[in-house]
């Protein structure tokens, strides 16, 4: 099995709160995520170098390696033909994690070893970032309200807003369609195992 964790975790084990060997116990090791990379770089100045390169020189160190991207995973599940190009996610983390400088990590971060070169582009990853991540909870809120009248309020306050009883069938039957599970799911579940996308 396994354990994917988020940003904090790298975190928390980057800044000595949380050891990394008690999730020696699961098979497939710890997982970094593609998003956790995003929250790290893009979050890097001068001031907060220094733990977010902690961050990033943990995952070097303990995890048995970075998950698919959200959209590459969404496409492999659903078989649906994408034109993305591969990217190397732990590059990312190993530019970071040996990088002395927010200025080097953005001109580049020699490897001698491999005899290459690695760099990211703060300034371009927070913008990607902010655009991207942006742009994909409006769509979602969009969506929401249309079944969930006042939803997008009711996030601007901080609150939730629940389904009516009386559009809940509905709303399963369009979770159900192709356009929306092209791989064919035929139940929405609760409980542990439901992907739950909140704004």
């Amino acid at each position: 099995m396994k354990l994917i964790a988020d940003a904090n975790v790298w975190y928390d084990i980057g800044n000595g709160r949380i050891a990394p060997e008690q999730f020696g116990v699961y098979g497939e090791g710890l997982f970094a995520t593609p998003t956790s990379l995003l929250e790290v770089a893009s979050g890097i100045n001068e001031r907060s170098f220094d733990e977010r390169k902690r961050a990033a020189v943990s995952v070097i160190k303990y995890a048995a390696g970075v998950t698919e991207d959200t959209e590459t995973h969404l496409a492999h599940v659903w078989k649906v033909r994408t034109q993305s190009v591969p990217i190397s996610w732990m590059d990312g983390f190993k530019a970071i994690a040996l990088a002395e400088s927010v200025e080097e990590l953005e001109n580049g971060v020699a490897d001698f070893e491999l005899r290459i070169i690695r760099r990211v582009g703060v300034s371009v990853v927070h913008e990607w970032r902010e655009k991207h991540w942006n742009g994909f909870q409006q769509e979602i809120l969009t969506a929401l309200d249309d079944w969930i009248p006042g939803y997008r309020n009711a996030r601007s306050e901080g609150k939730y807003k629940r389904i009516a009883k009386d559009n809940r069938s509905a709303f399963k039957e369009a979770m159900r369609s192709r356009e929306v599970a092209p791989s064919g799911i035929s139940e929405i579940t609760s409980g542990p195992k439901m992907y739950r996308m909140l704004p």
